[in-house]
Parts: C-alpha cells; sequence; structure tokens
C-alpha cells in the first residue's frame, strides 16, 4: 500500500526517489527531526533548493503553491542555526518574511516541528499581534524570526533592543505576492536597513518588472531554480463542471453540500473536508451565514480578507486540524496557506483566469494520498471557460445532478431570507458586490455582464425580487420581470 501511495506521487511528480537521509551535509539532529515528523523522500524543488542554501548561495526560486518549497528554505535555515551553534543572546540569525499572518503561522508550525527539543529559538510577528510582547522576545532574542513586511519594518525602525545586526539568511517567501498586496515600499525599506552581507533565498511563482527590481535589489549572483511542472493538475484530481442557470445555482449547492455531509456524517470514520470559492467577501459571509442556519451540514467556517487577522488565524487552523468541515472562502484562501487533506473543491464562483483555476483546486489531491475532486459551476453563457482549460490540457467531466426538489429547496431559501432582515440586507449587499466583481472580470469575452439575467441572479442570492443597483456598466441590462424569474 505504501510503495503504491509512492510511486503515484513520483509519477505527478510530487514526490522525487532521493531521500533527506542521503542529504550527507544536514545536521544529525535535522535529520533525526525529519525522520520524526515523516520526511523521507524531497520533492523536485526541495531536491533542486538544498543543495545550493547549504553551499551558502543565493537561490532564486519559481515554484508553484503545493510543491515542498516551505520545507526546502526551512531546513537550511535550521541548519545554519546548527552550524553556528546559534546562542539566543545572538538575536535573529535567520529572517524569513511572508506576505499574511496566516501563511506565517504555517510556516512557524514547520519550523517548530524541526527545532523541537533544541536551544534555539523560533519565533514569529505580524500585524494585530501584541506588539509590546514582540518586543520584549526581541530583546531576549529570536533566532529564527518569521513575520510579515509592515510589522518587520516597524520593529526595525523603532525597537532599538532588536538584534537583526548578526543576519546571515534572508528569505522571501512568496515575494510576487508580497509586492501584489502592496509591500513594495516597505521591502525596499527592509532591504537596505538588513545587513548586506548575508545569504538570501526568494521564491516566487510568477515574474514581474516590480519583482526583478527586488531581485537585483536583495541577491547576489543568484542560482535560478525553476521547478516546471509536467501536467497542470496532479494526476489523482477529479475534475468535474455543471452547467446550471442562476436561478438554481444556490438550492443545488445546498443540495450538493447537504448530500455529501449526510454521506460523511452516516460514517464515524469518514473524514470529509469541503473548500468552496466565492468571489467576495460580502458574498463569502453571507453564504456561510445562511448555510449556517441549518443542522443538514457538517461544522460551517468562513475565510475572507474582511475578517481580523486573529479571527482569520483560528479559523485556519480549525479547519486545518478538523476531519469534516465546510470552508467558504475568497482566494486569500486559494495561494500560500497548505490546508491538509481537502477533499473535495467547489469553485461557486469562476476563477478570474486559468492560473486561478489551477491555485484553487491545488488545494486538494496533495501529498502522498494524492486524492481529490473539483467542481466548477458554470452559467449557460459561460461555458467558453471550458475550451480554454482545455487548451492548458485540463479536462472536465459533466457532472450528474438530479434536479429534482430544487424549487422547494429555492423557495425554503427564500422564505428565511424574507424573514430575516438582517440576512437580507446581507444577500443584497452580497448581490451588488458580485455584480461588481463580475464587471471587473479579466475574462470579459467569457463573463459578460449584458448577458446576465439579473432577475435569476437574484435567486441564486435567495431574493425573490431584484435589488435596486446603480452600477453604471449595467444600465444595458434589461431587468426581468419577476415573472420571468420562475
Amino acid at each position: 500500500m505504501e510503495n503504491k501511495a509512492f510511486n503515484n506521487s513520483v509519477r505527478s511528480g510530487i514526490l522525487t526517489s532521493h531521500k533527506f537521509e542521503e542529504i550527507t551535509e544536514l545536521n544529525s539532529k535535522l535529520q533525526d527531526a525529519l525522520a520524526e515528523n515523516g520526511y523521507v523522500y524531497l520533492t523536485p524543488i526541495q531536491y533542486h533548493v538544498i543543495p545550493k542554501m547549504l553551499q551558502g548561495r543565493d537561490v532564486l526560486g519559481a515554484a508553484q503553491t503545493g510543491s515542498g518549497k516551505t520545507l526546502a528554505f526551512v531546513i537550511p535555515a535550521v541548519d545554519l542555526l546548527y552550524s553556528v551553534k546559534a546562542k539566543q543572546a545572538q538575536g535573529t540569525l535567520v529572517l524569513i518574511i511572508a506576505p499574511t499572518r496566516e501563511l506565517v503561522s504555517q510556516t512557524m508550525t514547520v519550523a517548530t516541528n524541526l527545532t523541537r527539543n533544541v536551544t534555539h529559538t523560533v519565533g514569529c510577528i505580524y500585524g494585530g499581534s501584541n506588539r509590546k510582547e514582540e518586543e520584549r522576545q526581541l530583546t531576549k532574542g529570536i533566532n529564527l524570526l518569521i513575520c510579515t513586511p509592515g510589522r518587520l519594518l516597524d520593529h526595525l525602525q523603532n525597537s532599538s533592543n532588536f538584534i537583526y545586526q548578526n543576519l546571515a539568511m534572508l528569505i522571501l517567501d512568496e515575494a510576487d505576492r508580497i509586492l501584489e498586496i502592496g509591500f513594495e515600499k516597505e521591502l525596499t525599506k527592509i532591504l537596505k536597513i538588513l545587513p548586506s552581507e548575508r545569504q538570501t533565498a526568494l521564491f516566487s511563482a510568477t515574474k514581474t518588472a516590480k519583482m526583478i527590481d527586488i531581485v537585483k535589489l536583495s541577491l547576489n549572483n543568484p542560482v535560478l531554480i525553476e521547478v516546471k511542472q509536467e501536467q497542470k493538475t496532479v494526476e489523482g484530481l477529479e475534475q468535474f463542471h455543471i452547467i446550471c442557470p442562476p436561478g438554481e445555482k444556490l438550492a443545488l449547492l445546498y443540495k450538493i453540500l447537504k448530500d455529501m455531509s449526510k454521506e460523511a456524517s452516516a460514517s464515524e470514520k469518514s473524514t470529509l473536508k469541503i473548500m468552496v470559492f466565492l468571489s467576495t467577501c460580502q458574498s463569502t459571509q453571507y453564504h456561510e451565514n445562511i448555510f449556517r442556519l441549518f443542522n443538514n451540514f457538517i461544522p460551517i467556517l468562513g475565510l475572507h480578507g474582511q475578517k481580523k487577522q486573529n479571527k482569520r488565524l483560528e479559523i485556519y487552523h480549525k479547519f486545518s486540524n478538523s476531519k469534516k468541515s465546510i470552508l467558504f472562502c475568497t482566494n486569500v484562501a486559494a495561494r500560500g496557506l497548505d490546508f491538509p487533506n481537502v477533499d473535495v473543491i467547489i469553485q461557486y464562483d469562476p476563477p478570474d483566469d486559468i492560473r486561478e483555476y489551477i491555485h484553487r483546486v491545488g488545494r486538494t489531491a496533495r501529498g502522498t494520498n494524492s486524492s481529490g475532486s473539483s467542481i466548477l459551476f458554470l452559467l449557460p453563457q459561460e461555458i467558453g471557460l471550458l475550451k480554454l482549460l482545455a487548451q492548458e490540457n485540463i479536462v472536465t467531466t459533466a457532472m450528474d445532478i438530479n434536479y429534482r426538489s430544487l424549487e422547494k429547496i429555492q423557495s425554503q431559501l427564500e422564505k428565511i431570507i424574507q424573514s430575516t432582515p438582517e440576512l437580507q440586507k446581507d444577500a443584497i449587499t452580497a448581490f451588488k458586490k458580485f455584480l461588481l466583481a463580475y464587471h471587473s472580470h479579466s475574462l470579459k469575452n467569457i463573463f459578460q455582464i449584458e448577458k446576465l439575467d439579473i432577475g435569476k441572479l437574484a435567486k441564486s442570492f435567495a431574493l425573490s425580487t431584484i435589488p435596486k443597483y446603480d452600477l453604471p456598466a449595467l444600465a444595458k441590462i434589461k431587468r426581468k420581470t419577476q415573472k420571468n424569474t420562475h
């Protein structure tokens, strides 16, 4: 059984046939920690990055989410602490910068698991946490520090007892995303403050003009390591699509989640983790709220950018550690975060492009037990996306759907919304935000707002009538009468 799983992983490009124990340069205690945590075989990015970083080379790594890159840089970072016999009083010797608090937390978990029962100190700092406590810990000394750019710059500029002058290694994780969310100025200032005599590794999934500037500023004669995936999605992933009229969309999602939840609940040993992707924060919150009203589902969670950071971190850990749960989320969860053992990905709202589709489905069918499924919802006029996917050798299968009882479910949902003013308000807000998001879709030749049936679209938010909206681009759309929405 174990050999079969390994062979599947090698074929799909997840693992190589090379073992960590073969890297003789690694400290023996680190080797023991890797074995204790179940790390045996290297992924391609680990196989290429770790030796170069152990040699002290600067590295520019291009790798997608799910490639194992976190371990690729954490292992050399921890090995460095062993090699210099790091002491707390030396302060920060290794610095890892990540774009979000969730990714910081995830990296912290990996680093902590490899540094148990040793004297090296590992810590993290990020916006939203107790700054005074962070400053106290920095004064004492944190050998391996994981952080977000904004909070790091704050401490570099304002915490006089922050010991960073001995920095030996800097790692920029998801560097393209750091720039994407607006930290270019902060990152530039950080690079100018930090000691220039250091080893640097930068990891990014994409290349942009801004990225080239950061590479020039941070790296010295780097070795480029680019791991190209042989296929866009792993072979253990079953990919389905549903062509669904907007007026039946919400009821169909309800039915699918209910049926899956019922099947999972019937078996005590069964596990089921589902991620449902939506296009806006407001829509994510609304769907989380409405589905929580029913007892027909396994636990419901929601993750989006408008939730406070500490709440997002709490939800991340809840979903990661759960055996059965449904997570409604925006793309804040699509990149960088490692949610283990996700069984089903549902793209309820369409991805903005092919790359986003791949990032979303990349949350499942990961690791040695590489199996999972994805479901893509599309309106009838959106089937052009299937042709684009096919051009990238991504083939989805039409999902068999039983449409019976959908009308009854829809009626039930609309009654709940009509009788709950707060939910009705949320539904209207989510509806309007969806229109704005749809209007700004990058694939405008496929997702044409002029072709939307606004009346039936309102029903997909359980609204029995069309709310007033003031989006200028929608002026051309002919509103359907209530009679035509059934």
